[in-house]
């Protein structure tokens, strides 16, 4: 039995339930969510019905998670720009992030980052992620100055830029693999770095690959497996440039 102290857990418990304070805030902790659920499903309400109407019983975006959801790709880019609650905007942004949304999703998500970029406020922050995450699936080369742009805004925090970094990866030219490589720099925190060697492994331009042994010593393990991996690909992408030649 697990312990707290010098009390076991179910003695814990039992205290907490006869807290009349703890049960208070309990109780408004789950009525603020029950409150938050029914904003969020009165907002998503014309789009689940629209979805349903194609087919996926579902209340959420997310909720298609459980389908082969091709035909919903339309209906979500279309309600992306038009659903103000953020909530909700954040699960259809998560819902794009599949393979069968790219690229048909990426400018519609390029618009939806634009449109957050340097807006203070967490769920800001948060959506500015979920847009760069999804990017990171769906990119391709037809968005990829607006992802550069991106990146090197300072307003950007790590997590987006990490991800957008990622998503240069999918854009497929010789000028964007420059671009990342100069991105990564010593004083860069890891994500960002990862997110760069990534890009860098996908691009699979061999002329990187001294920015990539940069960091296969790294003291942090995600940056020095993923420099690893890279490098090992570029070798393998010099080689067969090497005999194709």
């Amino acid at each position: 039995m697990g312990s707290r102290g010098d009390k076991d857990v179910d003695t814990f418990m039992a205290e907490l339930a006869a807290d009349p304070e703890y049960q208070q805030r309990r109780q408004a902790i789950d009525a603020e969510h029950t409150r938050l659920v029914g904003i969020n499903r009165a907002a998503s309400a014309p789009l689940a019905a629209e979805l349903r109407a194609l087919g996926y019983a579902v209340e959420f975006p997310e909720d298609l998670y459980s389908y082969d959801y091709r035909t919903a790709v339309p209906v979500l880019i279309d309600w992306l720009p038009r659903i103000d609650n953020p909530d909700v905007k954040a699960s259809i942004a998560r819902a794009l992030a599949v393979g069968w949304a790219r690229p048909i999703a990426a400018q519609p998500l390029v618009r939806e980052y634009a449109a957050v970029l340097g807006k203070g406020g967490v769920q800001n922050e948060m959506l500015r992620f979920d847009f760069a995450n999804a990017l990171d699936v769906v990119a391709d080369s037809t968005v990829a100055d607006d992802l550069m742009r991106f990146v090197a805004d300072d307003r950007t925090e790590d997590d987006a830029r990490s991800a957008l970094l990622s998503a240069l990866g999918h854009a497929g030219s010789a000028t964007v693999a420059r671009f990342v490589a100069d991105q990564l720099s010593d004083d860069a925190s890891p994500l960002v770095l990862v997110g760069g060697l990534v890009a860098l492994r996908r691009l699979g331009d061999p002329t990187t690959r001294p920015t990539v042994d940069r960091y296969v010593s790294h003291p942090h393990r995600d940056v020095r497996r993923e420099a690893v991996r890279t490098a090992k690909s570029l070798d393998r992408a010099g080689h067969r440039k090497r005999t194709a030649e």
